[in-house]
């Protein structure tokens, strides 16, 4: 790239900055846009960094090019109505941010929508907003389209899950979380676009991995029998020393007072089995352990292959989702700001 095509493209972010639309509710719109512009000259790296400022209603925007001679400029544009951009930004540049993934800022106020969110499932919230970003990024540059259908019904599916059975328990809600309708209807976006990329990941690959993974996704069916520590040890000098089933054992010393009412049959998959009990035989009877938060016996009654039901196609969903963010972990570089 010569001086000349520098010049043009500078001039060229600085109309796009003029442009970009400055709502807060307009961030992927702003995105896509710049995604769509810096196109024209890839050379330069471009970056789009948005600033959303606590408490205003606009994002502003600066734009980051490698200059091909050596270093980087930056461009900065202000509306003539505005604060200058130095005394806004008198604190440090990160002062709003929590993380940045490559080039991608997650600031407070998405970082605590996330949090009221996903608050319900316990998650890992660090591990999961990285991956979430990890997402973003892989989406801006192919994302696959949403209907209006499939947004309301999702749509639908998230009120009845956070219990927003009626219009105005909603808006309460979107007034409460300070995220606004075009901020829920960003996310209700991003959720079915990551649902279908994932979908489409496992389905493409669906086939090798039930041949990888087929020992991991067999059905394993197992009598769990749990009490007291005095109880179970009884139950295991008799496992031990007799070839009586597990379950007869049980249901003799429920029967005779011996026992408290504890146990059941329990089917997962050979992934989700303790390590006591990966590769036991059938008619095995493995313990004393502890598991599930008890102590008991567990003993194999059948083990069967890995089909593609839904269940297992789920399980394969599940891995190989965990398997590209695994991946796309160790490419990316990640600054936690505030830890």
């Amino acid at each position: 790239m010569n001086d000349r095509d520098f010049t043009h493209a500078l001039c060229a972010t600085a109309d796009l900055l003029a442009t970009l639309p400055r709502s807060r509710d307009a961030r992927s719109q702003a995105m896509a846009a710049a995604h769509s512009a810096f196109a024209a000259f890839p050379a330069l790296q471009p970056r789009l960094l948005v600033d959303q400022t606590p408490g205003s209603p606009l994002l502003d925007y600066d734009v980051l090019l490698q200059r091909p001679a050596g270093g980087s400029v930056a461009l900065s544009w202000r509306p003539d109505a505005t604060m200058p951009w130095a005394l806004v930004h008198s604190d440090h540049w990160a002062a709003n941010f929590v993380l940045t993934v490559d080039d991608q800022d997650v600031p407070v106020q998405d970082a605590l929508f996330y949090l009221r969110t996903h608050a319900e499932r316990y998650p890992d919230l660090m591990q999961d907003m990285l991956d979430g970003q990890l997402v973003i990024a892989t989406l801006q540059a192919d994302p696959p389209p949403v209907s209006d259908g499939e947004l309301q019904r999702e749509s639908d599916l998230f009120r009845r899950a956070h219990g927003l059975l009626t219009a105005q328990a909603t808006h309460h809600w979107l007034r409460d979380s300070a995220v606004g309708e075009g901020g829920f209807r960003d996310f209700l976006i991003f959720r079915i676009r990551e649902r279908k990329f994932f979908d489409a990941l496992a389905e493409a690959s669906r086939t090798t991995d039930l041949l990888a993974h087929a020992a991991e996704l067999e059905r394993v069916d197992l009598l769990w029998v749990h009490g007291t520590p005095d109880e179970v040890a009884a139950m295991h000098l008799r496992t031990t020393s007799a070839a009586e089933p597990l379950a007869r054992i049980a249901a003799d010393a429920l029967l005779a007072g011996d026992l408290a009412p504890g146990f059941e049959r329990v089917r997962l998959f050979a992934r989700q089995l303790p390590p006591e009990l990966e590769g036991a035989a059938e008619g095995s009877a493995i313990g004393p352990l502890s598991w599930r938060g008890q102590w008991g016996i567990a003993q194999v009654i059948r083990r069967a292959p890995a089909t593609a039901d839904a269940g297992t196609l789920a399980q394969l969903r599940a891995m190989r989702r965990r398997a590209w963010l695994d991946a796309r972990r160790a490419e990316v570089v990640v600054y936690w700001h505030w830890f």
